[in-house]
């Protein structure tokens, strides 16, 4: 689950609060004390603060907005907006994530046919997936989904089927990562 988390500081403080917590704990119970019921608040409290600052971090993931397929991304400004310099050369395309961006901002395939995605995700822990719209859904909210690829959580590879598409000028992203990972997807007589 901590691969959810793309904040490297959250998951350290995940990772590092809980063993910090339990001897914080063990210590305050190991001494006989009197006044046990201010003891027993004491450890409620901090069990209730780990625990809260854990369902935060997996609700909020760590500070990066996670975008499902059905929400619309944030807006992308358009001085980011990927080249248009590819044609489309077979059925069989690739694309590799690493450091949380594409390796290339510009796919293509032919028109009228079926073709493959070779994807390869090599962020460990990290998911990413290929969503194609008809345009971008951050500037036209209404985009309609053209082909949504399943989840990937590195470092692994899938090889996604995708059906005909006519010919035209597409935009792709990673659900997960829109505002950071998109391109212009080019469909054309090959």
């Amino acid at each position: 689950m901590l691969g959810l988390i793309s904040s490297s500081s959250v998951v350290l403080a995940i990772v590092g609060g809980i063993p910090v917590t339990v001897v914080l704990l063990a210590a305050i119970w190991v001494r006989p004390r009197r006044a046990k019921a201010a003891w027993a608040l004491v450890s409620i409290l901090i069990v209730a603060g780990l625990a809260g600052g854990v369902v935060a971090a997996f609700a909020g993931n760590g500070g990066t907005p996670v975008v499902s397929a059905t929400e619309a991304p944030l807006p992308v400004s358009s001085s980011s907006a990927p080249e248009t310099t590819c044609l489309p050369n077979g059925t069989a395309l690739t694309e590799t994530v690493h450091n949380i961006h594409f390796s290339t901002t510009c796919l293509a395939a032919p028109a009228g046919t079926a073709f493959t995605i070779a994807f390869d995700n090599q962020d460990p822990s990290l998911t990413h997936n290929i969503h194609i719209f008809a345009s971008d859904p951050a500037t036209h909210p209404g985009a309609a989904s053209l082909f949504a690829g399943d989840l990937v959580t590195g470092v692994a590879t899938k090889t996604y089927q995708v059906g005909p598409l006519p010919a035209g000028t597409y935009f792709f992203h990673c659900d997960v990562h829109s505002t950071q990972m998109f391109g212009v997807f080019i469909v054309a007589a090959g």
